[in-house]
């Protein structure tokens, strides 16, 4: 699952919605959600990703 800027409910409802059994957040509260995550069940933690503006590092 891949999302850029959403609420808390957004992203459980995309989580969920996808059927996906992994999620890597990448920003914003990471350490929190991936824990919240892996307290209901998924396979979940933080993905360490450079960013510079809108684009990740290394982005061709």
């Amino acid at each position: 699952m891949l999302s850029d800027h959403t609420d808390w409910s957004g992203l459980l409802s995309a989580v969920k919605e996808t059927g996906a059994e992994r999620v890597y957040p990448t920003h914003g509260f990471t350490q929190q959600f991936s824990k919240y995550l892996r307290e209901i069940g998924y396979d979940s933690s933080p993905l360490e990703a450079t960013f510079s503006g809108d684009e990740l590092e290394g982005e061709d």
